[in-house]
């Protein structure tokens, strides 16, 4: 039992000419049905540091986990993908080229495959951030 869910932060794992991407994983197990809302609020606060990825991701992560700080259970980071719910999408954020769309499991890494995409200005607009279904 839970209500399961992941944000994917889509990140750079070099810089230059030859930069590659790599990403991490923000999983919940109790409160997967808040989480795009909480990263609507956490975008709008991190607005001032959405061309710095690592204080975003930071920023983030500290938004969606901030019931969890007296917790050792609820949460995790990880390079790899935490339990799904059952046809739940992933959040997909993309810290290199500022947008949020949602992936089926497994599609997250792959640009191509990823749907209902909004710039982070577009995502934090909305007036409450929801789940999208393909």
């Amino acid at each position: 039992m839970g209500d399961r869910a992941n944000i994917y932060l889509v990140t750079p794992k070099s810089y230059g000419p030859k930069a590659q991407v790599g990403g991490i994983y923000l999983y919940t197990h109790w409160s997967g049905y808040a989480f795009p809302e909480k990263l609507r609020e956490a975008l709008e606060f991190g607005k001032g540091r959405w061309d710095d990825d690592q204080y975003l991701a930071r920023i983030i992560t500290s938004r969606v986990f901030a019931d969890l700080v007296d917790s050792e259970t609820g949460g995790g980071i990880g390079l790899t993908i935490g339990d799904n719910e059952i046809g739940r999408p992933v959040l997909v954020v993309d810290l290199i080229n500022g947008t949020v769309s949602f992936a089926a499991e497994g599609d997250e890494g792959y640009p191509s495959r990823r749907y209902g995409q909004k710039t982070f200005a577009e995502y934090v607009a909305q007036d409450k951030a929801e789940w999208i279904k393909k």
